[in-house]
């Protein structure tokens, strides 16, 4: 009598969901048994698979998708990393849907959930663009206990882009941690209607005596001005104490069209760190190419 050979079925469909994952034709072709198939297994599958079936339902299966979405993002047995995931996912989802208030609604009361996790969670799922009902609930969430939350409702609020939290935002700067400081710079250049309020904090901090502090604005001065326009306050960083900050200001003026830069640029060759001075150097080099 011959061997009888054991059939894995889950280990089919596994397989069925890593077809779905790199083949879009076939997803749309079997959509309405692809779906149920990639959320039953999806737990039996690597994170890696995982992450790859989370995008595939959040960008074609939006409608079908949210609640397996919050499940995912709400399972604390899940990794962080498809949680996070998930949680943007769901944000995206909501974004486009029209019936999508009992969900915000549940998310807002999951934000003030006594299980942090949860917490950050929704707070990313409320964070999509034009998500205005949830802008007051995470303004008041700036001034949590955690600083984990307040940066997250940061993010959130950033991503809603009301640009009537800008001045609360700015406000928050006052006698805030140096993380939350970070965080808020980091979002504030977001906020494009209001480049006018925003661009003085980050010429502000760019004279910071925080390295880091200073670092973070010089880098994000260009998504929110023309550096032509700000040569005065470069030529203040060219002997900075910190190397980063010289390269950087030395990239800037070699991007310049202005040849008035050039004696700006001059005063890197005798920096003491040879990328600074490289830098210098190959911009030096532009402007010689160019006469």
């Amino acid at each position: 009598m011959g061997k009888v050979i054991k059939f894995n079925s889950n280990e089919q469909f596994i397989e069925k969901l890593k077809e779905y994952s790199d083949n879009l034709e076939l997803f749309f072709k079997e959509y309405e048994k692809a779906v149920p198939l990639l959320k039953k297994y999806f737990k039996l599958v690597d994170k890696d698979l995982k992450l790859k079936v989370l995008l595939l339902l959040g960008s074609f299966a939006k409608g079908a998708s949210w609640d397996f979405c919050y499940e995912v993002a709400m399972d604390r047995k899940e990794n962080e990393m498809v949680r996070d995931t998930s949680a943007l996912n769901l944000g995206h989802i909501l974004k486009y849907s029209i019936d999508n208030e009992p969900l915000i609604e549940t998310l807002l009361m999951d934000a003030k959930s006594d299980q942090k996790d949860k917490r950050e969670y929704a707070i990313r799922a409320l964070g999509f663009e034009g998500n205005y009902k949830a802008a007051l609930p995470l303004v008041e969430l700036l001034f949590d206990h955690d600083t984990n939350i307040q940066q997250c409702a940061i993010n959130a609020l950033s991503n809603i882009k009301d640009p009537s939290v800008v001045k609360i935002l700015i406000s928050q700067l006052k006698n805030a941690s140096r993380e939350k400081v970070m965080t808020i710079l980091l979002n504030l250049w977001r906020f494009e209607d209001k480049k006018e309020e925003i661009l003085p904090i980050y010429l502000d901090y760019i004279k910071n005596t925080d390295p880091e502090l200073r670092l973070y604005s010089l880098a994000l001065l260009k998504n929110i001005s023309n550096i032509d326009e700000h040569l005065n306050i470069l030529a203040t960083l060219i002997k900075d104490k910190d190397k980063r900050i010289r390269k950087l200001t030395a990239e800037y003026l070699g991007k310049s069209n202005n040849e008035g830069v050039k004696h700006l640029l001059s005063q890197f060759l005798d920096d003491e760190d040879m990328e600074v001075k490289r830098t210098a150097v190959t911009a030096l080099k532009k402007f010689s190419s160019l006469n």
